[in-house]
């Protein structure tokens, strides 16, 4: 079964009011809140967890979720958590440094022009040239008919039911 995958970003500001933003920007923050709002963390674990069956703290009690989410070992995580989440952006745009097109590239212009971050440039002889804006969401390797794009080096990550990076067949 393949799925698409669609990236947003979230502008959470309170469990009513969220707010789509499909622009990545630099200007954000994330941060950890103090005191802990259990009933965020109850909301995402509901409407995240319905695509995954996650039900078994759906019965939980106020209290059972004001300890899970004051234990010591839950905060760590989310301290772990909102680290890689910081880290993420730069990662990311050091990725797009990181793509090519191989021998067997047509020139088509797909990947320049459906790159939602505008990072993919056409170069003098007609091929793309990959910029420090990358968002990861690899719709230039997906939708290049060819099948040549692929980074440099990053070759070790692993898209599920997509494009295999270490396909030698074209």
């Amino acid at each position: 079964m393949i799925q698409e995958v669609k990236r947003s970003y979230l502008e959470i500001n309170s469990l009513e009011d969220l707010k789509e933003n499909n622009q990545s920007t630099d200007s954000y923050s994330l941060n950890l809140l103090d005191p802990i709002n259990f009933q965020l963390n109850k909301f995402f674990y509901k409407n995240i967890g319905k695509k995954h069956r996650w039900v078994d703290r759906l019965v939980w009690a106020e209290s059972q979720w004001i300890d899970y989410v004051s234990n010591n070992k839950v905060k760590l995580k989310s301290k772990l958590v909102n680290l890689i989440g910081k880290a993420e952006s730069p990662a990311a745009r050091m990725f797009g440094l990181e793509l090519h097109a191989k021998k067997g590239c047509i020139s088509c212009g797909i990947c320049w022009n459906n790159c939602p971050e505008h990072n993919i440039n056409e170069n003098k002889k007609g091929f793309p040239k990959f910029g420090f804006n990358c968002s990861m969401c690899m719709r230039c390797i997906y939708d290049c008919p060819e099948k040549v794009i692929t980074p440099y080096i990053s070759k070790f990550l692993v898209i599920k039911n997509g494009y295999s990076l270490t396909n030698k067949e074209k």
